[in-house]
């Protein structure tokens, strides 16, 4: 069975939270970036992590328009 994970490039984020919105969606039903299980924070770039809950679904990389999130498949 393969697993899956999630590469991150914080440096092609663009804070546009597209990742999290999927992510509460999913789990909630709601828009709601607090209730995600991917995090970002953003200072002077992006900040990404993950809650201990986060199973690398891939959600967030299907969602993410910029290549910040990529799922990548481990054998």
């Amino acid at each position: 069975m393969e697993k899956k994970t999630i590469a991150v490039y914080e440096e092609s984020c663009a804070h546009c939270l597209v990742c999290q919105l999927r992510c509460s969606f999913l789990l909630t039903k709601s828009f709601n970036p607090s209730q995600a299980r991917i995090m970002v924070r953003w200072d002077d770039g992006a900040e990404i992590t993950f809650t201990e809950d986060c199973t690398q679904c891939g959600a967030c990389a299907q969602a993410c328009p910029y290549g910040a999130l990529i799922e990548e498949r481990e054998r």
